[in-house]
C-alpha cells in the first residue's frame, strides 16, 4: 500500500481502488436512503468526495472523473425539485460549474427545440 499511497497522496495505481470504495459506500448509503432529501444529500456528498479525492490522487486514467460525471448526472436529475431551497444554487455553481478539475468540459447532448417546447408545455 505504501507504493500507491504515499503521505496521503494516491498514485494512479490506487485510484481505481479509491473509486471502487467511494462508489460502494455511496451505493450502500443510497440503498438505505428513505427519502429524496436523503438521496440528494448523499449524491451531493458523493460529488464533494470525488472533488476532494482528486486533490489527493493521480487521476490520469480519469476514473475519478468518470465517477464524478455519473454522480453529477444523478444529482442533477434529483436537484430540479429543490431549486427553491437555500444552498442549492451555490452547490450547482460550485460542484457542477466552478469545480477546479475541468470536469464540466464533457459535452452533453442538448435538448432539441421540440423537446424544450414540450417541457415548457408548448406544442
Amino acid at each position: 500500500m505504501q507504493a500507491i499511497c504515499n503521505y496521503g497522496y494516491v498514485d494512479y495505481r490506487g485510484v481505481s481502488l479509491l473509486v471502487w470504495q467511494l462508489d460502494f459506500d455511496g451505493s450502500q448509503r443510497l440503498a438505505a436512503a428513505r427519502t429524496d432529501d436523503e438521496r440528494l444529500a448523499i449524491r451531493r456528498a458523493m460529488l464533494s468526495a470525488c472533488v476532494e479525492a482528486m486533490a489527493h490522487g493521480d487521476d490520469s486514467d480519469d476514473h475519478l472523473g468518470q465517477l464524478f460525471h455519473e454522480q453529477e448526472q444523478a444529482y442533477l436529475s434529483l436537484v430540479s425539485g429543490y431549486l427553491e431551497h437555500p444552498g442549492v444554487l451555490r452547490d450547482l455553481l460550485e460542484l457542477a460549474t466552478w469545480e477546479d478539475y475541468g470536469l464540466s468540459t464533457r459535452a452533453t447532448k442538448p435538448a432539441s427545440c421540440a423537446e424544450c417546447s414540450r417541457r415548457q408545455g408548448r406544442s
